[in-house]
């Protein structure tokens, strides 16, 4: 990676970092003061390497400039210094988003954000009751259920990519369970529509449940313990504790839904099935970047449970 790409992406990371660590579930208040020095040092480095690279593309510059003047922006002294830094964040986050999607772009790749959102958390269990209801008691007819909800996801991302006030109307509609990101790539709702139709396709309805049971508790709950308590980081922003969180919540919740509905499959092969759907899902979060784990965990929590019932039949 050329030099200009190399420390304009390590910058990246580090804003990234430094936002993460300013989520409410992560900042301590002992760390408050220390966070502002984080903030000013990070707008330095910023207005440092635009003036020793002028190459950039234009609108990477533009988007580092934009970064560099949130950070430069201070509030009232008569402000408490944890809603000062709250608000610091909210313009923070879209700005880093608006970054690293133009860096996407040069395929210089950093994380997104993925601030604590208590709303899409609920959603996500929510959205798993509903997918596994459908399973069970409508699996003859689920194509007439997954199949609208589809093209419904379809059509609301086509109007997104050709309409700015499109995309902005139901940011807005869904901005209470978004993540930043989702504001310029496609909705993780939609990959879940993808996920839901694969699972309906394969045909398969008791990994089918693994896998919708194992996303709506597993992930919230990785992303809950995660911020709270993560230490020992993994990769990709990962870190044990949450991951351990995924799978033991994903398991005892998918152990739970197939002794509800199938008592009569054994606890063998519940356990089984639920600790292999869990193991997979959890494993597949910690490499999803590029694609969405909406997508990703219901198919490998299904695929793994669906290979523990092959191996104790």
């Amino acid at each position: 990676m050329p030099a200009l790409a190399s420390e304009t992406r390590m910058l990246a990371l580090e804003l990234h970092h430094v936002v993460r660590d300013m989520d409410p579930a992560r900042l301590r208040a002992a760390h408050v003061s220390g966070m502002s020095e984080r903030l000013q040092s990070l707008e330095a480095k910023l207005r440092a390497h635009l003036e020793a690279y002028r190459d950039h593309r234009p609108v990477i510059r533009e988007r580092l400039h934009a970064v560099a003047e949130q950070l430069a922006e201070r509030m009232g002294h008569d402000v408490p210094a944890d809603q000062a830094l709250s608000a610091r964040r909210a313009r923070l986050e879209p700005a880093y988003e608006a970054l690293a999607l133009a860096l996407e772009r040069e395929a210089i790749h950093v994380p997104s954000l993925r601030p604590t959102n208590y709303a899409r958390n609920v959603l996500h269990v929510f959205m798993a009751c509903f997918a596994f209801t459908v399973l069970v008691l409508a699996w003859e007819q689920r194509f007439f259920v997954v199949v609208p909800f589809f093209f419904a996801a379809v059509g609301m991302e086509v109007s997104r990519r050709f309409s700015r006030r499109a995309n902005g109307l139901l940011m807005r509609l869904f901005g209470p369970v978004a993540h930043p990101h989702e504001a310029h790539r496609v909705n993780s709702a939609s990959w879940y529509t993808l996920a839901l139709l694969g699972l309906a396709i394969a045909g398969q309805k008791e990994a089918a449940a693994v896998g919708v049971v194992v996303l709506g508790f597993g992930d919230p709950m990785a992303a809950l313990i995660g911020r709270r308590f993560g230490r020992h980081a993994l990769i990709h922003g990962r870190s044990l504790e949450g991951t351990l969180s995924f799978i033991v919540a994903g398991a005892l919740a998918a152990a739970a839904a197939l002794y509800l509905v199938w008592p009569g499959l054994g606890l063998q092969v519940i356990a089984s099935m639920a600790a292999a759907g869990a193991v997979g899902g959890a494993l597949v979060e910690l490499f999803s970047v590029k694609v969405d784990d909406n997508l990703t965990i219901p198919w490998a929590a299904a695929a793994a449970s669906a290979l523990a019932i092959l191996a104790l039949t």
